[in-house]
């Protein structure tokens, strides 16, 4: 899955649960909770570092936090949401994989092909 796809997912994530609806005290955020999901996600996944992770992130993304900024959003992330959100990707990639292999099966049905 692209990043781009996991950063639209958490988007989607977050407006779902009214994340980010109320107001909020204090100077605004410049980076979204759904960058920083996005970013946690691909550096969990590819065991990178913080500044490896930013670095694709710049590439993907153009402008992300500085590593201090990154770190402090990361550290006071809840862990609920992050486990929410690692949820909600999972069963997505599901009924991804579950729809293609239903496309795919039907495809093998036409052309005489059995699944075994």
């Amino acid at each position: 899955m692209e990043l781009k796809r996991v950063y639209e997912l958490a988007e989607e994530f977050l407006e779902g649960r009214g994340h980010g609806s109320g107001v909020r005290m204090g100077r605004p955020r410049k980076y979204t909770d759904a960058l920083i999901l996005t970013l946690m996600a691909a550096q969990n996944l590819w065991h990178m570092s913080f500044r490896e992770t930013l670095a694709i992130g710049r590439r993907l993304f153009g402008e992300v936090p500085a590593v201090s900024n990154y770190h402090y959003r990361v550290k006071t992330m809840p862990a609920e949401l992050i486990s929410d959100f690692i949820s909600f990707v999972a069963k997505r990639l599901v009924d991804i994989e579950e729809n293609r292999s239903f496309s795919w099966a039907g495809d093998s049905r036409r052309h005489g092909l059995q699944l075994r």
